[in-house]
């Protein structure tokens, strides 16, 4: 009877080891992923900027603003700011020299351009990148070869200026034209961080158009039944059911 069942046994000790052998395996996934979790919660603080450690794996490398290199998700480390997005190298967080536009935008003295901006030349700008200083000049490599953002108006480098397209708000209100235009870095994290908030008074800055577009006119007529019936759902305990 005893050797009938020392193969059972004998099998049974070995499922009991491996699974002793997995328990630890699991443990130590554990700690692991507390330690990770861990790391990801820090943020690292730069010029208003607050870089989060981000995952390793995604569909796509990204790349890195500051020395322009990829980012290779899964051999190398990286941050991402919570407030603009803007995405670098974890050993070129502190090399940062673009302020973060969050910071622009929570200003109490921010201002958005309504105006068109007008085109400078190379020589108003010194023949320099408008943020970064690097050399310009239209006869020079690409990576020398200035480009115009439509929201400010000046020229810059490869490096701050990624042909990225974004709506100008000043084209839309004075010339009723949505599309998108080259914008740099900076611009394009700042619109992008104000694109739902409530800047613009078209009564100010341009009257004409609410008058003329049947549109508009209808969404102002709403707001103000809106602004009448602010009233009654601050006073009546009733409409806060509803």
């Amino acid at each position: 009877m005893s050797e009938r069942n020392s193969p059972i046994k004998q099998m049974y000790l070995d499922k009991l080891v491996q699974l002793n052998l997995e328990k630890q395996n699991l443990e130590v996934s554990f700690f692991c992923l507390l330690e990770s979790s861990a790391a990801a919660d820090e943020v690292t603080k730069v010029l208003g900027h607050e870089f989060q450690l981000q995952k390793t794996h995604g569909r796509r490398n990204p790349y890195c603003e500051v020395c322009m290199g990829t980012i290779w998700r899964m051999v190398q480390s990286w941050r991402r700011c919570k407030v603009c997005g803007i995405r670098v190298h974890d050993k070129c967080a502190n090399e940062v020299r673009r302020v973060c536009a969050g910071v622009a935008a929570s200003r109490r003295d921010f201002r958005l351009a309504t105006s068109i901006c007008e085109e400078r030349g190379l020589c108003a700008q010194n023949y320099a990148c408008a943020e970064c200083e690097a050399p310009l000049a239209y006869d020079g490599p690409v990576n020398q070869q200035p480009r115009l953002c439509e929201y400010t108006g000046l020229l810059f480098c490869s490096r701050c200026h990624w042909a990225d397209q974004w709506s100008i708000p000043a084209r839309i209100i004075h010339n009723m034209d949505a599309r998108p235009r080259p914008v740099c870095r900076a611009a394009k994290q700042l619109l992008a961080i104000i694109d739902n908030r409530p800047l613009i008074d078209l009564s100010q800055v341009n009257p004409s158009l609410i008058k003329y577009h049947k549109e508009l006119k209808r969404v102002q007529q709403l707001r103000r039944n809106f602004l009448l019936m602010k009233c009654y759902f601050v006073s009546c305990r009733v409409s806060f059911t509803f």
